[in-house]
């Protein structure tokens, strides 16, 4: 086995790892469903497994999104006002991604690094679509909005569409694919 005892999101089930183009694999360990509340601390390792630093500060989220280049990881950090994405490198920079009121989650990386969708629930919706350069430069950019929960989970491996779920209205998940517009991702 690759890892062993990986564990499931409490929201949505999923386990709870990522993999980047380099082969770098991050995941988090547990019996059964990582519970609400529950702190993890985040940390690089090397190709052998060895311990190389801890990446910021222990925190109860779940949704970690590694780089392709396996370099950098971007999750959500609850704040006074929601929660906002902070990107996190190697050398133990972080560096806050968004901040909006509201929360800001699911985060998706373009094939090539350079861009970063993800959720934002800002203005009391239900969570929309924005993109937002990777290098944090620039403004976030709406991409698409409705009024029932989605959340992006990556781009196709082109970089021509970014895949999401979204709640039908008896509230089940659709798997829809979001076409890529110039700049973002191709």
């Amino acid at each position: 086995p690759v890892a062993e005892h990986v564990a499931r999101g409490v929201n949505n089930g999923n386990f709870l790892y990522s993999t980047s183009e380099t082969g770098m694999l991050t995941y988090a360990t547990g019996n059964g469903s990582a519970g609400a509340g529950t702190t993890r601390q985040l940390a690089w390792f090397d190709r052998s497994g060895k311990f190389l630093s801890n990446v910021g500060m222990p925190v109860t989220s779940t949704e970690v999104a590694l780089s392709p280049d396996g370099k950098r990881i971007v999750q959500p950090k609850s704040l006074a006002t929601g929660s906002d994405l902070w990107v996190f490198d190697e050398q133990g920079i972080e560096s806050r991604f968004t901040f909006a009121d509201g929360a800001s989650r699911s985060a998706a990386w373009s094939p090539d690094g350079k861009l970063i969708a993800f959720a934002s629930s800002r203005g009391g919706t239900s969570g929309d679509i924005y993109q937002k350069a990777s290098n944090n430069t620039g403004q976030d950019e709406l991409l698409y909005k409705s009024p029932v929960a989605k959340t992006p989970w990556g781009w196709s491996p082109d970089g021509r569409f970014i895949v999401f779920t979204s709640q039908d209205t008896n509230n089940q998940d659709d798997l829809l694919a979001l076409p890529a517009k110039p700049g973002n991702g191709t």
